[in-house]
């Protein structure tokens, strides 16, 4: 906000000019007497500081803001020549444009620091007044902003017109002051530090517990201190240290809570050196952290599998937990492949895996269970099957092996057939009847990259639908290890996108149209520049990150497109994992897409009932651990208060320099809304 402050602007005109009420030369001359500085050049208050934000902004400055206000006067400019200078900006100008009349800005100024603390005709006068300064003397309109807060904190009770909003900005001083001195906030987002004092008014208390108004006033949706889960550095550098990547995080009742609490099972693996030729085991572990009476976690790998780390014989690619077998206990079902960053010959099934099921037995004690033939387990997928139960589907994607089918019953875990001639599993949609799956086509140069939508007719598939892009391209392409390869391409909107995969779906009901929304995540990564015959090289400025998302519905046996609008839609953002539910508890489900990388925060986005979604700020999210090489979320109700919360774990691992390997955990205070969409 607050650049080139060492330019001079000229003084205020005399104010003796003109007989004024708000913006008067009444009240006493004195400043401010509490926590006056001086620097090398003036004395200064910080109150004053803190009273122009208020009055320009209706905002706290947080510590940010603040610090430029400070670096201002500590350089030698009065807090006049500040205010000047604050009030030329964007900030500014956004709320009060430039071409906005004089009449307009007085009038809108007056309603936004007056409200309802002073009475209509002194409101009308100060208006007047103001336009008055504007017109005739030619003051500036910081010149009226510094008058105002200036004189309101001279007022005395005897001042029956002011004294009101005297005591309105004096105590959204104090807050502002609590929230950025002692709770050290920090937003640059003028839309949340307005929050910190929009309900502070003249019969606001600001003697009690302090913080507890700050946070009724910003109303946060998270807490500001994370819960640390306990410190597995140990582990971490047992199997590969900062080589160590976390593939997957789910939320399971593993110890029988009764209180909607969850517990949490972690996958690690490291990564191999690009182009290794190895035969050697995938290294890997599971953690297992189950959640206390008093909501803190304890590492309970040891008490419930008799080991440190669990070695479940590869990379956990993706989990899902439920209490498949009605006891009380989840199971956590885990698709597995071998994948580590291997080089690989073109017939190499090495990176073939069992799939994993935790699963529990009498008393909540758990076992491992392999079944299935070895696969490269790429997708994992929960169908409901005509027993009142869920079948987990898992596909290679054509990437080695076999799709599976598996089915709990009074027998235990069994594989099935039910779902033999479907290509591959990527999505679902049903009904009371029957069961009909959307899945991924093959995506080979000379194929085609969509959907495929089979149906089932008594115990038989058969092919019912496809959809499939337009203009699909072959390229020539280096992979990130070296090794050289074709790629597809499509073009979608005039632009140019690689590594084309249906990779996840959920299922948004009810939507507005009232059918059934089958929303597929396309990551793709964008050409950039667009394709123009160069070999192009994976992991490179060749490409930018790029998520598509695509919605079909379903009707007798055909898809149907249907546009689906994101508002303030984030590009370059490294996907993985796309869910559906109801965020904001309005009763339709909304949109949670997860990403990586440092620094990375999920995108949540809001359903508009508009047949669109429109997306949470992200300054509303908790802070990315700056310790976590890349990092990922898990955004879910783990305290069973009703109120999801946000874990950030290290899908990458950890940065050379910490000390310590802590997920963080920060407890919902209350679930997002409307009110923190982005601007």
């Amino acid at each position: 906000m607050f650049q080139a402050f060492k330019t001079r602007l000229p003084a205020l005109c005399s104010c003796v000019l003109l007989s004024l009420t708000l913006i008067g030369c009444g009240g006493s001359p004195t400043p401010s007497i509490t926590r006056t500085h001086a620097s090398a050049n003036q004395g200064y208050s910080t109150d004053d500081l803190y009273r122009f934000f208020a009055v320009a902004f209706g905002a706290a400055p947080g510590v940010t803001y603040m610090g430029q206000l400070i670096e201002a006067a500590e350089w030698g400019l009065s807090i006049k020549e500040i205010v000047n200078i604050f009030t030329t900006k964007s900030q500014f100008t956004d709320t009060y444009p430039l071409s906005m009349s004089n009449v307009d800005f007085a009038t809108k100024l007056v309603n936004n620091v007056v409200g309802n603390s002073a009475p209509e005709e002194a409101r009308q006068r100060a208006v007047n007044d103001i336009v008055d300064a504007l017109t005739t003397l030619g003051w500036s309109r910081g010149d009226i902003v510094y008058t105002i807060f200036n004189n309101l904190a001279n007022k005395q009770s005897s001042d029956t017109d002011w004294y009101g909003t005297a005591q309105k900005m004096a105590k959204q001083v104090v807050v502002a002051t609590y929230f950025t001195e002692v709770m050290r906030q920090d937003s640059t987002d003028l839309a949340l530090l307005r929050n910190v004092i929009a309900y502070v008014d003249e019969n606001t208390d600001t003697t009690g517990d302090l913080q507890a108004s700050v946070r009724a006033f910003l109303s946060p949706a998270f807490a500001a201190l994370p819960t640390l889960l306990p410190d597995v550095i140990a582990k971490y550098n047992s199997l590969c240290g900062t080589q160590l990547n976390m593939q997957s995080a789910v939320a399971a009742n593993l110890s029988g809570h009764k209180d909607g609490k969850k517990d949490l099972v972690f996958t690690l693996w490291c990564a191999m050196p690009a182009g290794a030729q190895t035969t050697a085991p995938t290294l890997n572990g599971l953690l297992a952290f189950v959640q206390n009476t008093d909501g803190s976690f304890r590492d309970a790998t040891q008490e419930i599998f008799g080991v440190g780390l669990l070695d479940i014989g590869g990379v956990g690619f993706v989990s899902a937990a439920r209490d498949f077998n009605g006891d009380g206990y989840d199971e956590v079902f885990i698709a597995v492949t071998g994948e580590d960053g291997r080089s690989l010959a073109p017939d190499y099934t090495g990176n073939n895996r069992q799939n994993v099921i935790i699963t529990s037995g009498p008393g909540g004690k758990y076992s491992v269970l392999r079944l299935g033939t070895p696969s490269y387990n790429y997708t994992l997928q929960l169908v409901p099957n005509p027993f009142g139960g869920q079948d987990v589907l898992t596909s290679t994607i054509g990437y080695g092996g076999q799709n599976l089918a598996y089915r709990y019953t009074s027998n235990g875990w069994s594989l099935v057939t039910d779902y033999d001639g479907v290509s591959s599993f990527s999505a679902s949609f049903y009904n009371d009847q029957d069961i009909r799956l959307a899945v991924n086509s093959a995506i080979a140069p000379s194929g085609s990259a969509g959907l495929a939508l089979f149906k089932k007719s008594g115990v038989a598939w058969s092919l019912s639908d496809r959809w499939t892009f337009d203009g699909i391209r072959t390229a020539s392409y280096k992979s990130w290890n070296g090794d050289m390869g074709n790629m597809p391409l499509v073009s979608v909107n005039g632009k140019d996108y690689g590594f084309i995969s249906f990779s996840d779906n959920c299922l948004i009901r009810p939507y507005p149209t009232g059918k059934l929304l089958s929303l597929f995540a396309v990551p793709a990564q964008r050409v950039t520049g667009g394709y123009d015959g160069r070999v192009l090289v994976e992991s490179s400025s060749d490409f930018i990150w790029n998520l598509m998302l695509l919605g079909f519905t379903e009707n007798q046996g055909k898809l149907s497109r249907v546009d689906v609008s994101l508002k303030n839609e984030v590009a370059d953002q490294k996907f993985f994992g796309l869910k559906c539910g109801d965020i904001n508890q309005d009763g339709y489900e909304d949109i949670y897409v997860n990403n990586w990388g440092f620094g990375a925060k999920p995108l949540l986005y809001l359903n508009d009932l508009k047949g669109g979604f429109a997306l949470v700020d992200q300054q509303r999210l908790p802070p990315s651990p700056i310790d976590y090489t890349g990092s990922m979320a898990l955004y879910e109700d783990l305290d069973g208060d009703g109120i999801k919360d946000m874990l950030y774990f290290p899908a990458l691992g950890f940065r050379s320099f910490a000390k310590s390997a802590q997920f963080r955990f920060y407890r919902g205070l209350r679930n997002l809304n409307a009110t923190d969409l982005k601007s």
